[in-house]
């Protein structure tokens, strides 16, 4: 995709995710319907950490080469309105891997884990569409006076929690594509997202898998976490899985 399309793509998704500002729109039988989705999303927490060596070869299937520095991230956020999908509520760890790169240059990211909820049938959406391994699952996000915590939680027990202090003056309007892959080395699948809405760089304060042992979120405690920041008022697209020849 030409970084020009990648330009229209992100206009558009905006300008559709405004028009649906306050409404949440899925079939009339309340089924999640396949995609895309077009979602806004009124905060997105997300720290970038570098995760341990061995513990990243254990998680990726052969053949899925991890960055040279073994960078990745977690996320935690809600989607109040949109089409397709929301409201929902997610959240989700991350390795950042080799040969994916999406027009921007931004490396692909390939989830470990993570969750869609708290209704149990945008979870499976989610699973279907994507072959991503999440389950149902609920997020809270709140005030802390100088920032935001969000805690992510699977069958009323916690696993993910996240803190930043975030200055809401340097907030920056940025528009872009991450591309998500799943499936195999094999047969790669690319799956697009595009996003446009306000960043608000901020400083970590606490980045932890709070996970019981049995639990699969476990496997994904980070050695050092390097950045932070919250996503606000934004617009993400969920397109269409694509096979990468």
């Amino acid at each position: 995709m030409s970084k020009r399309a990648v330009v229209r793509t992100v206009v558009a998704v905006a300008a559709a995710c405004a028009m649906l500002a306050g409404t949440a729109v899925r079939a009339d039988d309340g089924k999640v319907p396949p995609p895309p989705w077009q979602v806004h999303v009124s905060d997105y927490l997300v720290v970038g950490v570098v995760w341990n060596e061995a513990t990243v070869k254990k998680l990726l299937p052969a053949g899925i080469r991890p960055s040279a520095d073994m960078s990745g991230g977690i996320a935690i956020y809600k989607s109040d309105n949109g089409w397709g999908i929301s409201p929902y509520d997610s959240a989700y760890t991350f390795i950042n891997v080799e040969g994916f790169d999406s027009a921007q240059g931004t490396k692909g990211r390939w989830i470990v884990q993570g969750l869609y909820g708290p209704d149990e049938k945008v979870a499976a959406a989610v699973r279907a569409a994507y072959g991503w391994q999440v389950r149902a699952g609920s997020t809270t996000i709140t005030d802390t006076g100088s920032g935001r915590r969000a805690v992510a939680s699977v069958g009323g027990r916690d696993v993910l929690e996240v803190e930043l202090n975030v200055d809401a003056s340097k907030c920056v309007r940025v528009g872009g594509i991450n591309h998500y892959v799943s499936g195999t080395a094999a047969r790669p699948i690319v799956n697009q997202i595009p996003f446009e809405g306000d960043w608000c760089g901020g400083e970590p304060v606490k980045a932890a898998v709070v996970a019981p042992a049995e639990d699969p979120f476990a496997a994904t405690v980070p050695a050092k976490v390097i950045w932070g920041g919250e996503f606000r008022n934004g617009a993400i697209a969920f397109t269409r899985p694509v096979s990468k020849p």
